[in-house]
């Protein structure tokens, strides 16, 4: 069996024997009062739609599909909401021109950040906002052999965000039965979730090289691949989003199916690079059960 292969196998072995081996039956007591720190590992697999051009080689655009898997530390409760962790991706992009057509591979690395706190507003109790701040370090890398000597693109892209998260409280809370006549479906009460965050950019950094990737290390035979590259703040634009859904097992644990929408440019209308990812992933959550650190009553 390849190494791949086994990894694979080793994953769903390690998620099957997290799921049945845990006992309290948390998730269908909908209205217990939390008694531990809602803390989870959070491990997402999907893919991702990308698009994007890149002024400083070409102005077409190159569409493509990639893989995505992501890993995260996560503290969910009503009044604050906590994410560190990364996201990694890698696909083929391609575009069409009049005359032949270009591929370019893609890879990229976001490192993310995320601190929420509950809003005091008044609103109906199955509802929750929060606000906060979000810090997303992103990395790519792009080849293409059709530019010849300005075949590989690299540049870091740094945001800092605004977010705003809301929430509504979907859980079902009474066994109902769906008779279809030939058989019948029970579906019995359940903890679920919606969330929908949206991110708006009070900072963009960038840093990555100017018109065209040519540069003089290779000549000189000590390539580098930053050679000439750039660091510049306030410049170009980021927005993002998310939406969440979550269904809690009994054990604590919980699955989440999300979509995230994110795009950027990076300023300056001769070389700005612009790229939008539609991500769609799906996660294992896994309860940690951190005890909660109550303050001493002295």
């Amino acid at each position: 069996m390849k190494p791949a292969k086994l990894f694979l196998l080793a994953i769903f072995i390690l998620i099957t024997q997290t799921i049945v081996c845990q006992d309290e039956h948390t998730a269908l007591s909908i209205h217990k009062p939390e008694q531990i720190k809602p803390t989870y590992f959070d491990i997402s697999f999907g893919g991702s739609y990308v698009t994007f051009r890149d002024f400083a080689t070409s102005p077409l655009f190159y569409y493509g599909i990639a893989g995505d898997f992501g890993f995260y530390r996560f503290v969910l409760s009503n009044r604050r909401e906590s994410r560190q962790g990364f996201m990694i991706g890698y696909g083929e992009t391609a575009t069409i021109d009049v005359a032949q057509s270009a591929i370019a591979s893609l890879g990229y690395l976001n490192i993310n950040h995320t601190n929420l706190f509950k809003l005091p507003l008044q609103l109906p109790e199955k509802w929750n906002v929060k606000g906060g701040a979000m810090l997303n370090l992103s990395g790519n890398f792009r080849q293409n052999n059709s530019f010849r000597n300005n075949s590989i693109g690299m540049e870091g892209i740094g945001t800092l965000f605004a977010s705003l998260k809301i929430g509504r409280d979907v859980s079902r809370n009474k066994s109902k039965t769906l008779d279809a006549k030939f058989f019948k479906i029970n579906f019995f009460p359940r903890k679920r979730k919606l969330y929908w965050q949206v991110n708006f950019a009070l900072v963009n950094m960038t840093y990555r090289n100017g018109y065209a990737y040519m540069e003089h290390s290779s000549i000189q035979n000590d390539y580098n691949y930053f050679d000439e590259h750039e660091f510049r703040i306030f410049q170009g634009y980021r927005l993002s989003s998310s939406l969440d859904y979550l269904i809690y097992l009994k054990n604590s644990n919980a699955f989440k199916l999300s979509y995230i929408w994110d795009a950027y440019h990076t300023g300056n209308d001769y070389e700005k690079l612009e790229m939008a990812k539609h991500h769609i992933m799906f996660s294992f959550l896994f309860s940690l059960k951190e005890k909660v650190q109550k303050p001493n009553s002295q």
